[in-house]
C-alpha cells in the first residue's frame, strides 16, 4: 500500500471495511476488527489514527510489531494472515494492518469468537450466519456428474487400501465429540470426547484399558486418564474456543498403546439462539418495570425497613438483573460477557455507577438503561 492511498483511507473515515485506532493499548478490539474484515471484503486498521481522522503520533517500541503479529497469529483460528507496514504522515508515525477476505467457507474467531463488520461496527456473527457463511459455494462432490478426476499419481483403489489401513492400524477406533451450549459462565460450548468401535473391536471386547486425554494448559496442567469403560471413557469439558485433543488408547492384551486426535469444533445452534432471546426478553422486562418504579417514586431517599433507601434497593435488582442478563447473553451468544470477580465487586459495591462502567465494558443492552443513567445523574 502505498502513502497516498493511507492518505485516501484517512480521508474517507472509518466504515465497512476501515478502522482507526489510536495506539496499540486497543489491539484486541483491532484483532476483534480484522476478523469482522474477513467475512466481508476485507479491510484496514490504522493505528496511531484518531475517530476524527487526525493522526496521533504513535510510539513503537522495539517489539510492538512483531508482539502484535504474535498475538494476531496465536489468537485468531484459523491463523490470520495480515499485511502489516509503516508509513510516516508529517513526521508522525501510523501502522497499517490489512487483511483480505476469506476464502469461501472459512470462519475466522478472535478470541474464540466469530465477528461480522457492519457498518461502523463489529457485531457478534450469529449462528445461521456462521452456517451460512461455512457453507457458501457448498456442491455436493460425490454425485457422478461432478466429481473432478484425481491427477496425482496414486491410483482410487490404492487410496482405498489406504483408507481401510487406517481402520485396522486404528483397531477401528476413532475419537469423536458431541456437544451442547455450555451451561458454565463464560464458556460456549460443554463438550464431550470420547472413543467409539467401528465395527467389531478392542472397545466392545473390554480390550482397552484406559485412555490418556490431554488438551493443553487452558484445561489442565496434566495428563487426565480415564479408565471407566462403561462410558467409552469419556471426557467432559467446558470451553470457550475450538482445541485439538490428543488421546492415548492403552490395552489389557500386551499390544502396543494407540495415538489418536481430533480437532473438536463447535458454533452455537440457532435453538439456543431462540432460547435466550425469550430468556433475555424476561429479564429486560423486569429491568423496565424497575424503572418505571423509578419514575413513579417521588422520594427515592426513603429508607425501607432493612435500611437502604429506595434508590439504593433499586439499584440493587437493576444490579442483579443486569448480571443475570449478561450471563445469558455470554452463555449462548458469541459476545463478551466472562465474567470476573472483579466485575462482581465493581457492580455491587459501585451500584449504579458500577453498572454504568460495566454496561459500558460489556457493550450489552446499553440504550435500554439511558433512560436510568439519566435519572441518576
Amino acid at each position: 500500500m502505498e502513502l497516498q492511498d493511507i492518505l485516501n483511507l484517512i480521508s474517507s473515515g472509518e466504515g465497512q471495511c476501515i478502522e482507526f485506532k489510536e495506539s496499540f493499548s486497543e489491539e484486541n478490539a483491532a484483532i476483534e476488527t480484522l476478523c469482522a474484515f474477513c467475512h466481508s471484503e476485507g479491510g484496514t486498521v490504522l493505528f496511531g489514527v484518531l475517530d476524527d481522522g487526525r493522526v496521533k503520533d504513535i510510539s513503537l517500541g522495539k517489539n510492538t510489531l512483531e508482539l502484535f503479529a504474535r498475538k494476531l497469529r496465536n489468537h485468531v483460528e484459523p491463523p490470520m494472515t495480515a499485511k502489516i507496514e509503516q508509513f510516516q504522515i508529517a513526521g508522525k508515525n501510523i501502522v497499517c494492518v490489512s487483511v483480505n477476505k476469506n476464502q469461501p467457507g472459512l470462519v475466522s474467531f478472535a478470541f474464540g469468537k466469530a465477528y461480522i463488520r457492519v457498518g461502523k461496527t463489529n457485531q457478534a456473527m450469529s449462528s445461521n450466519e456462521m452456517k451460512d457463511l461455512f457453507f457458501a459455494g457448498f456442491n455436493a462432490e460425490n454425485f457422478a456428474d461432478r466429481v473432478k478426476l484425481s491427477l496425482e499419481t496414486e491410483s482410487w483403489i490404492d487410496r482405498e487400501k489406504r483408507r481401510c489401513g487406517i481402520y485396522q492400524t486404528n483397531r477401528g477406533l476413532f475419537l469423536v465429540h458431541k456437544w451442547r451450549p455450555s451451561q458454565e459462565s463464560g464458556q460456549i460450548a460443554d463438550v464431550v470426547t470420547c472413543l467409539t468401535q467401528h465395527g467389531n473391536g478392542s472397545l466392545n471386547q473390554g480390550i482397552v484399558k484406559s485412555v490418556e486425554y490431554h488438551l493443553g494448559p487452558k484445561f489442565f496442567k496434566h495428563t487426565v486418564v480415564k479408565t471407566e469403560s462403561n462410558n467409552n471413557f469419556r471426557l467432559e469439558v467446558s470451553a470457550y474456543s475450538p482445541m485439538l485433543c490428543l488421546a492415548r488408547v492403552n490395552f489389557d492384551d500386551g499390544s502396543p498403546y494407540l495415538d489418536l486426535h481430533r480437532y473438536i469444533d463447535f458454533w452455537p445452534e440457532s435453538n439456543t439462539d431462540t432460547w435466550a432471546s425469550e430468556k433475555t426478553e424476561h429479564v429486560i422486562e423486569d429491568l423496565l418495570c424497575i424503572l418505571d418504579y423509578v419514575n413513579e417514586y417521588s422520594d427515592l431517599g426513603y429508607k425501607l425497613p432493612w435500611g437502604e433507601t429506595v434508590k439504593e434497593e433499586i439499584e440493587n435488582q437493576i444490579a442483579t438483573s443486569f448480571y443475570n442478563l449478561t450471563k445469558l447473553l455470554s452463555r449462548a451468544y458469541n459476545i463478551p460477557g466472562n465474567w470476573t470477580p472483579s466485575d462482581r465487586d465493581i457492580l455491587f459495591s459501585s451500584r449504579g455507577k458500577g453498572l454504568k462502567q460495566l454496561i459500558k465494558l460489556y457493550s450489552t443492552e446499553r440504550n435500554r438503561y439511558d433512560k436510568y443513567f439519566n435519572h441518576e445523574d
